[in-house]
């Protein structure tokens, strides 16, 4: 289990510590495979611990579990890879799931960070590509890169990259999209075309990529 010095030193820089903590090296035996990549984590986390102490940080945390249980559900190839503090990254095998996923993760964790009263939002990014993975573990460029997408979300908002959206039907998925402009960032080849997610029916939001 995270201790409360961990979860208060990763405030604010979870999605890097999370990549951080990603291995560097690679068994070529473990194999590579294409995975949707989801990162997580809480803007306005670092001030409210602060603020508010560990006691609020250990219930934001709890209910930032209940909104992952609930944004898996039943996806079967879904599942947290990795978590540290405030931020958490999501493996899902099937090109649908990564979207969906991370649209119902920051809509669940809005609505019951707002039932707390608590001022705090969910920013994530989403990014499909062949992954290196080593026993439990996901790695490479692309989740390079899906970290980087997530850090460029704005909070409250999901990002994707055309990879992710790829052979995936947001009108089914409950999903609407608008252009969200590129990403230009440390380690990222070229600039990636963003496009932002969100329920269909909020903001105006349009169904399609």
């Amino acid at each position: 289990m995270t201790d409360l010095r961990t979860i208060r030193r990763a405030g604010g820089d979870a999605l890097r510590l999370l990549v951080d903590l990603l291995p560097t090296d690679w068994d070529p035996r473990s194999g590579e495979e294409e995975t949707s990549i989801v990162f997580a984590d809480i803007a306005g986390y670092s001030r409210l611990v602060a603020e508010s102490g560990d006691d609020a940080a250990l219930a934001v945390l709890a209910v930032l579990d209940h909104a992952v249980e609930d944004a898996l559900g039943m996806r079967r190839g879904a599942r947290v890879v990795k978590r540290l503090g405030d931020g958490l990254m999501i493996a899902a095998r099937r090109p649908e799931d990564g979207p969906a996923i991370a649209v119902r993760l920051v809509e669940e964790f809005a609505a019951r960070s707002a039932g707390e009263g608590w001022p705090l939002t969910l920013r994530a990014g989403v990014h499909r590509g062949v992954v290196r993975r080593q026993g439990d573990d996901c790695f490479g460029y692309h989740v390079n890169l899906a970290a980087r997408v997530a850090e460029a979300a704005p909070a409250g908002r999901t990002l994707a990259t055309d990879e992710a959206l790829e052979g995936v039907d947001l009108c089914a998925l409950g999903v609407g999209a608008r252009p969200a402009g590129r990403l230009r960032a440390k380690g990222v080849n070229g600039k990636v075309r963003l496009t932002a997610l969100s329920p269909v029916g909020l903001s105006g939001e349009r169904a399609g990529p």
